[in-house]
């Protein structure tokens, strides 16, 4: 008898199940969007020059978008501006797509220090800007020679003071 009841309620509950997930897709149909962001802003030196005694440094510059939407994203414009001038490259993004723009040999006089402005926004200036698909960040290249970030300064110090405490440790309290 039990077995009679739960079968109907049971086929009940699926059919609801189905038919719910059917209508909350169909509910989801507008919202088509596409959400862009800068997930990576990175630069390698490739060449570096001497001009009247002067250093010259050519930079390669690669910022990495991503649509995390659901649609292609419109044709995106990204621009990076610096003191000498602005550089721009376009494109588009399909959904979970990340891209890659690169400005390359991007020259540098003398500088220990170089701040570039990267911003995003749509070509199509009639497109209304959102969080979405605008956006700006700032990247700095350092001119001086590149050194491995997993050095920690003074830790030698720490080192060589551990070192005399454990000497002194165990020739105090060895005999």
């Amino acid at each position: 008898m039990k077995s009679k009841v739960l079968l109907p309620i049971l086929i009940s509950i699926l059919f609801l199940g189905i038919f719910s997930y059917f209508l909350f897709d169909l509910s989801r149909a507008g919202d088509d969007f596409y959400e862009i962001s800068i997930i990576e802003k990175n630069y390698d030196i490739f060449k570096i020059r001497e001009i009247n005694s002067r250093k010259c440094i050519h930079f390669n510059i690669s910022i990495t978008l991503y649509n995390s939407g659901n649609i292609e994203s419109d044709d995106i414009t990204v621009k990076i501006v610096d003191e000498d001038g602005w550089y721009v490259r376009n494109g588009t993004l399909m959904p979970n797509e990340s891209k890659t723009f690169i400005f390359d040999d991007h020259p540098l006089l003398d500088m220990s220090e170089h701040r570039i402005n990267i911003s995003f926004y749509p070509t199509n200036k009639n497109v209304d800007l959102t969080d979405y698909n605008h956006g700006e960040s700032v990247l700095i290249l350092l001119t001086g020679d590149k050194e491995d970030d997993s050095f920690t300064p003074g830790f030698e110090a720490i080192l060589l003071v551990t070192t005399i405490v454990v000497y002194v440790f165990l020739t105090r309290y060895k005999n």
